[in-house]
């Protein structure tokens, strides 16, 4: 009989030292992002700062990731009150807006919404965005693709089923881009975590009570989280997979949830929360979960390499997916 719990609990125990040894690094596949993304911006007319262009530059496993760090540096645009920030893809148009926010009084800052969406309508190819992103199998460069044509157009992206409509929120609890908020969180929930006791993790469930993101307290930074389905806020798409800051309303409630059952593992999750108990959220970049696990090391450069050597085998996260981790995590809460 399948048991979730079982496969779980032996896709954890692998020693990453196995799956490093298996992994296929494609060294080629920096740089093929690398030139995907800066000849998109001259093919749709946009034109990138260098400082743009910095984020999305090759980088060797040892310099971050550019696929991270290029979402990272987009979400101020996405989730930001202020509507100049949308223009951090274009250094013409934000020239020519420059401190055009500042003679708009708070009512008017709408209406300055809608004038750079036109700019950008008018200016940028959006319709080949679009196209290309329908038809691009590289889940790295979709994601991409999704944030950036919202930027252009934050109604670009019709509602889709399976997604959940969250609040954003302002003064959220600083995690920086919390760069170890995987590890964490997966070494925790698989009960791996070399110290249990030091903090917690709080499983959130949307208004339907399915797990929708996992919440990360007093280990780093609390109150960062990854998203188990595809989120929309501002809205904006977000994909599942994605780091948010959390503002609570309240402290997370304990739960009575057994994560485990057939062995004592330390950690796990032993809080759960409703959705309606936080104020809102604000996106901080994607996740390596976000990416399939045969690109998450070629994609995922230093990142990945110190999620993986720093926890010194005792989990492997590779397989997990946010899909994976939400439909173990109902069959919990079923049992419950």
């Amino acid at each position: 009989m399948f048991s979730p719990e079982h496969k779980f609990i032996k896709h954890s125990d692998q020693e990453h030292e196995k799956s490093l040894q298996i992994k296929k690094f494609d060294l080629e596949y920096p740089k093929k992002f690398t030139d995907f993304f800066l000849s998109l911006f001259k093919k749709v007319n946009i034109d990138a700062s260098n400082n743009l262009k910095s984020y999305f530059q090759f980088r060797d496993y040892e310099n971050g990731s550019a696929y991270l760090d290029s979402t990272s540096y987009l979400s101020r645009a996405l989730t930001s009150s202020n509507p100049s920030q949308r223009l951090v893809l274009d250094e013409k148009l934000e020239e020519e807006f420059e401190g055009y926010h500042l003679k708009m009084s708070t009512d008017e800052i709408a209406r300055l919404d809608e004038i750079i969406t036109k700019a950008y309508l008018k200016k940028v190819d959006i319709k080949k965005l679009i196209s290309l992103m329908e038809v691009e199998t590289d889940q790295v460069k979709k994601n991409l693709l999704l944030l950036i044509i919202q930027i252009i157009n934050p109604n670009a992206i019709p509602k889709t089923e399976n997604e959940v409509k969250i609040k954003m929120a302002y003064g959220v609890p600083y995690v920086g881009d919390c760069s170890k908020a995987e590890r964490h969180m997966l070494s925790y929930i698989s009960g791996r975590h070399p110290n249990p006791r030091h903090g917690y993790v709080n499983l959130i469930l949307d208004n339907k009570g399915s797990p929708l993101m996992l919440e990360k307290i007093d280990l780093g930074n609390s109150h960062s989280c990854i998203s188990l389905k595809p989120v929309r806020i501002n809205r904006v798409l977000i994909p599942a997979g994605a780091i948010f800051a959390a503002k609570p309303e309240n402290k997370p409630i304990r739960s009575t949830v057994r994560w485990f059952t057939t062995q004592k593992r330390a950690g796990a999750i032993n809080f759960v929360t409703g959705l309606n108990h936080y104020r809102g959220f604000e996106f901080i970049r994607m996740s390596l979960i976000s990416i399939p696990e045969e690109i998450r090391a070629s994609a995922g450069g230093s990142y990945y390499l110190d999620q993986q050597y720093l926890t010194e085998g005792y989990i492997n996260y590779d397989w997990l997916t946010p899909e994976i981790i939400a439909e173990y995590a109902m069959t919990r809460l079923e049992k419950k």
